[in-house]
């Protein structure tokens, strides 16, 4: 019985994590693992690297209310308002303690 993995990143751009989770997966026997990989954004580089046995699963819904759509917005405060609030508190936050730091 193969035993099952799913590993999570960003995208597969230029980086150190990204180039480490290339070298992690081919270093894995292809036999004992059925795997899956998550990427949220399914760009970059280091994508056409990814062996042929890993199989690419792309999220249905954006992960990231603050990315480039504003659309992304609409998802969240439709579907998931408390997360929403959440990250609008956080981002609040953080700009209040950047702004009291100077």
């Amino acid at each position: 019985m193969k035993k099952r993995l799913l590993l999570h990143i960003g995208t597969l751009g230029a980086g150190g994590a990204e180039k480490s989770l290339l070298s992690f997966l081919n270093t894995l026997p292809k036999g004992m693992y059925e795997i899956d990989l998550l990427l949220l954004n399914n760009t970059g580089i280091f994508k056409t690297l990814i062996p042929e046995h890993i199989n690419v699963i792309s999220p249905s819904f954006p992960y990231n209310c603050f990315g480039i759509s504003p659309s992304n917005w609409k998802f969240y405060i439709k579907h998931n308002p408390k997360y929403f609030i959440k990250k609008i508190y956080s981002l609040f936050k953080i700009k209040i303690n950047r702004n009291l730091s100077l």
